[in-house]
Formats: structure tokens, sequence, C-alpha cells
């Protein structure tokens, strides 16, 4: 999920999986920080992520247990890119590789009792809080926003039935799928 592109000279944020098993979140901006976890993501496995930030710090959750958390004095302005899901907003490094069901952004830093609600013990949420949800892709059927008006456009995506814990999900191939969230 990214609307920076992969220079730190660009506004806005990242979050994005690396080598090694690695999950990073990112702003860019005037001032630039990011956390990560290292070594917590398992591949060929369904797992729950989900990144909070307050304005103050960030944490890194998998399956509803902070595995990072750090103190970001980053802050950005308007972004630089459009934002999407499968790539970073440049389109040059960080594509995804793998299924997704459910992406969901809220304007406000989920408490771990959310985050944990959110997980559901690996059971997606069909109907999460709405306080301060902004947008809801299920990424089951097609790539529109249900809770506002931020639909999204699908460049290569495709519905997949192949290990999916949830009947369904999007497939992302890691190398020119993405979905467009203008």
């Amino acid at each position: 999920f990214d609307n920076a592109g992969s220079s730190s000279l660009n506004n806005g944020f990242t979050i994005l999986f690396k080598t090694g098993n690695v999950v990073k979140y990112g702003i860019w901006g005037s001032s630039d920080g990011s956390i990560s976890s290292t070594g917590v993501w398992t591949t060929g496995e369904w797992q729950h992520l989900c990144v909070t930030y307050d304005g103050t710090t960030a944490k890194i959750y998998r399956n509803a247990v902070e595995v990072a958390t750090g103190s970001l004095t980053a802050n950005s302005s308007t972004a630089t890119y459009n934002a999407s899901l499968g790539r970073d907003g440049q389109d040059e490094d960080g594509r995804y590789d793998g299924g997704m069901y459910q992406a969901l952004v809220y304007s406000d830093a989920l408490t771990p009792t959310e985050v944990t609600t959110l997980y559901n013990s690996g059971t997606p949420v069909t109907s999460p809080s709405t306080s301060g949800l902004v947008s809801k892709y299920n990424l089951s059927s097609d790539t529109n926003d249900s809770q506002g008006s931020n639909n999204g456009t699908n460049t290569g995506v495709t519905f997949s039935t192949d290990n999916s814990k949830f009947g369904g999900s999007y497939s992302f191939d890691g190398s020119n799928d993405y979905v467009d969230l203008t």
C-alpha cells in the first residue's frame, strides 16, 4: 500500500514487504521515518497485517500481535503519487506477490483491542467498525470502496480461489499487477 514511490524524496507513506520476510512502514516528506519487522512474515500462509500511526508512534501488527513499534517524527504533505495496492507509487519496485482479501483504511490509529477485533482469530470481519473508516476494499469481487468513494482501478489483478482461506481473494503476481486508488 503506497502513495510515495520508491524514493524518500517523495511525499506520502508506504507499507511494503521486503526480502527476508520484512514488513516496513514509512512516511516520507519534509522529514522521513520508518519502522520495520524482520522475519515475522511467513511466506505461503494467510496472515493479518495491521499498521497504525497516531502522529507520534507507529506500530506493525501480525495476526493481532505487535511485532514492531517506533517513534516517528516524520511528516508528509500531499502525496506525490496516487495510492495503490500491490506496488509502490512509481511502479519501480516493491511489487506484492500473493493473495489479498481485504484492505481497510482508517483516519485514526486503531487501538490494540480494535486490531484484535479486526483479526478475529484469522477470520475477516465482514462488518468492521466504521468509526474512522475511510475506505473498505473487499478484494473478493471487485476493487470498489464499499465505505467511501475511493474506488480502485484494477490493472492485471485476478480473482483466485487457489489457497484461499476465505473462498477467494485477489491474486497479485509480483510483477505488474496492482490496484490504482486515485
